[in-house]
């Protein structure tokens, strides 16, 4: 935890500080790492799994079909989903998430 407080100050004479206010400091977690199968059946159901990352408060799984733009979808603390292979270029990638 951080602590600040700050006074004002003009040719040497100085005010009283302010209250201090504390900011907590977090760094970010780390990125889990995807289990995702190589190789799956046209419209078959297929898992994806990553690992578990201490202390955060949700992950986010983004899903990219083809070239379109990534969908993020927030699973919360489930470390794998089931999703279908309805395309035959699906990209995934995972963010772990901490929030204030």
């Amino acid at each position: 935890m951080v602590e600040y407080k700050v006074c004002a100050g003009y040719n040497g004479s100085y005010g009283d500080y302010s209250p201090e206010k504390a900011y907590s400091v977090i760094t970010a977690p780390s990125s889990p790492s995807l289990v995702v199968p190589s190789v799956v059946n046209f419209n078959s159901i297929f898992t994806i799994s990553w690992d578990s990352i201490p202390n955060v408060d949700s992950y986010v799984i983004s899903k990219k079909i083809g070239n379109e733009d990534w969908i993020d979808k927030n699973v919360g603390l489930i470390t794998s989903f089931s999703d279908i292979a309805d395309s035959n270029s699906i990209s995934y990638r995972a963010k772990s998430v901490i929030t204030d």
